[in-house]
């Protein structure tokens, strides 16, 4: 499935604040949602912040998981991920999708993911951020 205009949007504003936060050496996630920053992420980690930022949603949009790597943080030690249990989430607490940062990220169970946002009609998008 594809982001919606809306996800778009979203992801506009994501990357103006991934922009900053990425230095900041603080977390790998966020959620936005009508153009407005519901979470970032820190210690908890991506689900809890999926569920923490659902009560902060609002009406019109869906809004988006925002998963990206840390200003040169390194691939070996610490890589940003999602699996089963994210994807779940991003459903359960009705996300629109997930932008993971192209070739930084890793999906684990990545047919059963695919499959998963296929068959829940969930976007799953790489982005560029250089």
């Amino acid at each position: 499935f594809n982001p919606s205009k809306n996800a778009i949007l979203n992801l506009k504003k994501a990357k103006s604040i991934y922009q900053i936060y990425k230095k900041l050496d603080v977390g790998q996630a966020m959620i936005v949602q009508n153009q407005l920053v519901l979470g970032l992420e820190a210690i908890e980690g991506t689900d809890q912040l999926l569920l923490r930022c659902s009560e902060y949603k609002r009406k019109e949009d869906k809004g988006i998981l925002f998963k990206f790597a840390k200003y040169n943080q390194s691939t070996l030690i610490d890589i940003p991920l999602i699996g089963l249990d994210t994807i779940f989430k991003i459903k359960k607490f009705k996300y629109e999708g997930i932008y993971l940062e192209k070739n930084k990220c890793l999906i684990l169970d990545k047919k059963k993911i695919i499959d998963f946002a296929n068959s829940n009609k969930l976007f799953i998008s790489s982005v560029d951020l250089n």
